[in-house]
């Protein structure tokens, strides 16, 4: 672990993702708390892929909206290349799945429209994250949900961030279509978002497997488990719309990230049914 990183001292682990690992650190001249992203050395030896991350980290900097972690600095201090990030004490949207369990259909419906916010913002800007799963949804000391961890984002005329034959991403939440080699578009973040939804109300994202081969096949193959066998408060709407964003084909699913969470708002609601 480094004591600290540019003008940022660091002071704990926060947590780790496949790109890069996550610090809680201090602003040296304010004392303010942020969060540190720290790129994998593997990944910021390759000078192409540090370009790209530096230049997609800024783009993504530009895009302001209220559910999206504000990008303070970004920067390189003893090759190691790092994003500084507003703080959220609260914690990741996974460490309350994992704390409380399934989350209520209000606060499931909450979530989704906060997230869906901060998707419309980026793909309005032509961004694709990339990389929507829970623990790169935080929770503000406001109640809002904020998305973050734009580390793997892919804006317009820009090439993957992929290096080394590796893909970048999370197996659980990767769609079936970038499995099989294809690019990011909106519609694998809308699959993500599906399976975030989906992990809200069960607990589990749809395909817990034992092995990284099991999982890929599940998503590739596979149908996920009806919510209604897992809680019984799921109406038949509701499953069938959570359902709709985890289509193996990238056109069945809702076309945005707003029409999939209006969608679960109108299917949530007793009274629409």
């Amino acid at each position: 672990m480094h004591d600290r990183i540019g003008p940022y001292v660091i002071e704990r682990p926060l947590g780790e993702g496949s790109a890069a690992t996550v610090y809680l650190g201090r602003r040296e001249w304010d004392g303010t708390a942020v969060a540190i992203k720290i790129l994998r050395p593997e990944l910021a030896g390759d000078p192409s892929f540090r370009r790209r991350f530096i230049h997609e980290a800024r783009t993504a900097a530009e895009v302001r909206h209220p559910n999206l972690v504000p990008i303070l600095d970004e920067g390189e201090s003893d090759g190691l290349v790092f994003l500084a990030l507003a703080y959220a004490s609260a914690g990741s949207l996974a460490a309350k799945i994992e704390r409380e369990g399934r989350l209520s259909l209000a606060e499931t419906v909450g979530v989704a429209a906060d997230v869906a916010g901060g998707l419309e913002a980026l793909h309005a800007a032509g961004i694709i994250h990339r990389d929507v799963k829970p623990s790169n949804v935080v929770m503000m000391d406001d109640g809002r949900a904020a998305l973050t961890d734009f580390g793997l984002a892919k804006g317009p005329q820009h090439t993957a961030l992929t290096t080394m034959g590796r893909l970048l991403g999370t197996m659980a939440y990767l769609a079936p279509e970038r499995i099989s080699g294809h690019e990011a578009t909106v519609a694998s973040d809308i699959y993500a978002f599906g399976c975030l939804i989906y992990e809200c109300l069960a607990g589990a994202s749809p395909f817990a497997s034992a092995t990284m081969y099991q999982l890929a096949f599940a998503q590739l193959h596979s149908e996920p488990a009806s919510l209604r066998q897992i809680r019984d408060d799921v109406s038949v709407q509701l499953d069938e719309t959570v359902l709709s964003a985890l289509a193996k084909s990238p056109e069945a699913r809702p076309a945005t990230a707003q029409i999939f969470a209006q969608r679960l708002t109108g299917a949530a609601d007793p009274l629409s049914q």
